[in-house]
């Protein structure tokens, strides 16, 4: 399927007489015949909804449509940019770990990095994004989860950083664009939100 095809039909698949789009739902909550079907839901033994700002049927369809659209298992979407960089890191880091970020990321993610998430216990190592391929493998420890950024403003040394991730085995967080920071890190990311990107094929 092409990637125009599946921006207007993946992700969603109507049953006889549903819509032939997806539908825009904007209830809040769900309506169960018992409490007993609400506390499967609520323990996990029962797929369904309950409450949006946990679950929605059109945020589900258009997560998954994204995951189509990406070549991916699943998707997640969040309510902002900000908690999409949170979860991103904080899925693959926890405390105790490090991460190296670039140094010209959004000033909001910079603090979120370099301040709220250092009191959860996350180290974070800030390098320039055109750094050289020795000044990147200089800034990762032993811990080193995660490499995050966006765009180089130059395009050398590819080789020589991806030659260098390729061993590292590291997953790669960034936005999408071919860069030293993103392709030298690891040659293949993965979407994740919002542009972030994540994982290894």
């Amino acid at each position: 399927m092409r990637k125009e095809t599946k921006c207007i039909q993946a992700g969603y698949t109507p049953g006889n007489g549903d819509p032939r789009m997806i539908p825009i739902i904007q209830s809040t909550t769900f309506r169960y015949d018992s409490s007993e079907a609400m506390g499967k839901l609520f323990d996990l033994e029962a797929e369904g909804y309950f409450y949006t700002r946990l679950q929605n049927p059109t945020n589900d369809m258009v997560a998954a449509k994204i995951a189509a659209l990406e070549g991916g298992t699943a998707a997640m979407l969040t309510s902002s940019g900000q908690a999409a960089s949170f979860f991103a890191v904080f899925n693959i880091a926890g405390k105790g770990d490090h991460v190296i970020s670039s140094s010209t990321i959004y000033g909001g993610t910079f603090n979120l990095f370099n301040v709220t998430m250092r009191r959860m216990g996350v180290d974070f190592t800030f390098v320039d994004p055109d750094c050289s391929a020795e000044e990147l493998e200089a800034a990762f420890r032993p811990n080193t989860k995660a490499v995050c950024g966006p765009r180089s403003r130059r395009s050398s040394d590819h080789r020589q950083h991806r030659r260098h991730t390729h061993q590292l085995q590291t997953l790669l967080m960034g936005r999408r664009h071919r860069d030293p920071l993103h392709d030298e890190v690891h040659g293949r990311p993965r979407h994740l939100r919002r542009r972030m990107y994540r994982g290894q094929r």
